[in-house]
């Protein structure tokens, strides 16, 4: 959940994740490392699929909370476990962000 106004960290994982939206409205922008960035506006009811490794990040424009729910096989079912290494690779931190 997060509060109107607001933007979640960028970040990327693995195959197979949706992306469901059961509240709020707002957009994500989604980009391969170092290519071009592509806006997905959502609203309540909302499903998408970022392709593979692609760094995305979610805002919330509305004027109420905004929920999403990131489905997906979990690492421990794809044959490698997940570190704390692993994570800060797969999201960018605010201090890094490009403004």
């Amino acid at each position: 959940v997060f509060d109107p106004g607001l933007y979640k960290k960028a970040h990327r994982h693995g195959p197979g994740r949706v992306i469901v939206i059961p509240e709020g409205e707002g957009y994500s922008v989604l980009w391969k490392a170092g290519g071009e960035k592509v806006v997905c506006p959502w609203h309540e009811a909302s499903v998408f699929v970022p392709p593979e490794d692609w760094y995305h990040q979610h805002f919330n424009t509305g004027a109420g909370s905004a929920r999403y729910l990131a489905l997906g096989p979990l690492p421990q079912f794809r044959g490698k476990g997940e570190t704390l290494q692993d994570r800060a690779d797969r999201q960018i931190e605010y201090p890094d962000e490009d403004p």
